[in-house]
């Protein structure tokens, strides 16, 4: 568990504009019939997780899970990343803004994998898109999604911006691959 904290975003990353805040509780999952891979040979040691936001909109989420060595990580990783976690990634996308949106109209919603950065071993990224609308106001919405691998650690970053993609990401994610293990 130790290691799992250490890993994640911390405040001196991200800069005093961002604020910490508890992650909320959540029952969102990759639950999705075209995507359902079975992770359960696969032993965490450790995991844990910090949000950071900026002015109430864009959000930063930090993800840790520890391994019990890295040959598990890299099972894992590479089971999780298949083809359908695309599609999955966009339903998730729009079963949590029909959740939290309310009255909000969703015009378009997208995901795509895009080329990773070099970071950690392994690395995979998403881009996730979807505009919304009510009263004649619309909002565009941007996800992207950096997951990566190093030695027995993966890290995941969700970076949901308002309006335009959120700053910075290749200068957070090198932050948290610097402290794995």
């Amino acid at each position: 568990m130790a290691l799992a904290r250490r890993v994640l975003l911390r405040q001196g990353d991200v800069g005093p504009d961002w604020t910490r805040v508890a992650v909320p509780k959540t029952s969102s999952t990759l639950d999705c019939p075209s995507f359902d891979p079975d992770f359960s040979h696969f032993t965490i040691t450790g995991e844990s997780q910090a949000l950071f936001t900026y002015r109430d909109f864009d959000q930063i989420l930090s993800t840790s899970e520890v391994y019990r060595s890295r040959a598990q990580a890299v099972g894992d990783f590479e089971l999780g990343v298949q083809p359908g976690l695309t599609r999955c990634l966009r339903g998730v996308l729009v079963r949590t803004l029909k959740a939290s949106t309310g009255t909000f109209k969703i015009r378009a919603a997208s995901a795509r994998q895009v080329r990773a950065p070099k970071i950690g071993e392994r690395a995979a990224s998403y881009r996730l898109t979807a505009s919304i609308a009510a009263s004649g106001i619309g909002v565009h919405i941007y996800m992207d999604v950096l997951v990566f691998q190093r030695r027995r650690t993966q890290a995941g970053l969700f970076f949901t911006g308002v309006d335009s993609p959120v700053p910075s990401q290749l200068s957070y994610a090198r932050a948290v691959d610097a402290r794995m293990r």
